[in-house]
């Protein structure tokens, strides 16, 4: 009713991340014990660069049907659709 644009929570393309959204992943990333990255070909910047910024002691999982940037890093790769691992992962529990 009053004429304004309705937008989505998410984060178009081209858009910058939200400053604290972003700085939240930052201090995530250098807390994580394991950092398990899924569905992305880690292209597009700047959260392509998060998981640079893990511990050196922490746990590096790939999920993504294509080769990554990180793959050679990573301690575990699959090469399956997202749904089908954190299903296996899950039913494994």
């Amino acid at each position: 009713g009053c004429g304004g644009v309705i937008k989505p929570d998410v984060v178009f393309f081209g858009e910058p991340l939200p400053e604290a959204v972003f700085a939240a992943a930052e201090r995530a990333m250098a807390e994580a014990d394991v950092v398990v990255v899924a569905g992305t070909s880690l292209s597009v910047c700047p959260a392509a660069g998060l998981p640079a910024l893990r511990r050196t002691d922490s746990r590096l999982v790939l999920i993504n049907r294509t080769p990554t940037s990180l793959d050679k890093e990573a301690d575990l790769v699959f090469r399956s659709p997202v749904s089908e691992v954190l299903k296996a992962a899950v039913d494994g529990l």
